[in-house]
């Protein structure tokens, strides 16, 4: 790619768009932002190539922009009021738990019960903590991705992860 060949950066786009795409609309709950969010990611991707440093794994480097996207993201629509009665926070938490099964749960109304549960408990969190939780959970990032994509230490990813999931226990018990 870097010597030219610009078909070689498909290939990059066909590995890594749908989870990307899916990583973006847990940020917006929006689909056309996330689809607007990607396109930019991969322009982004693209124009910085040259600066990746293979001592950093690919995938750690390609969150990193992502992350940075999302943040900046969060930061233009927290400057716009919005009136439509449920936060982004809401939205992107609705749609994690809605496409989680809960084989332990058989009731219909237990099975909403702790849907209802894990939504209040998520938005709870610190926003620092919920984005933690997200790379490691649902993006399955460990611990150097994690403080690596977020720019802080290792040990204080293991702070926010742990203080995370004590909250969410005081939360959810």
């Amino acid at each position: 790619i870097l010597s030219g060949n610009i078909q070689k950066f498909q290939s990059i786009i066909e590995k890594y768009h749908k989870k990307i795409l899916n990583y973006f609309y847990r940020w917006t709950g929006n689909k056309e932002d996330a689809e607007d969010l990607t396109q930019e990611f991969f322009l982004k991707v693209f124009n910085n190539l040259k600066n990746y440093k293979p001592l950093f794994k690919f995938t750690t480097w390609i969150y990193k922009i992502a992350y940075n996207l999302a943040i900046d993201f969060k930061r233009k629509k927290r400057s716009h009021l919005s009136f439509d009665g449920e936060s982004k926070e809401e939205k992107i938490i609705s749609e994690i738990i809605e496409n989680n099964e809960y084989e332990k749960i058989t009731n219909a109304s237990e099975q909403l019960e702790m849907q209802e549960k894990i939504k209040i408990a998520l938005l709870n969190l610190p926003e620092n903590q919920r984005e933690a939780i997200i790379l490691k959970i649902f993006e399955e990032k460990n611990y150097k991705e994690i403080s690596e994509i977020m720019d802080i230490s290792k040990s204080a990813v293991e702070s926010l992860l742990f203080r995370a999931r004590e909250n969410l226990k005081k939360y959810l018990y």
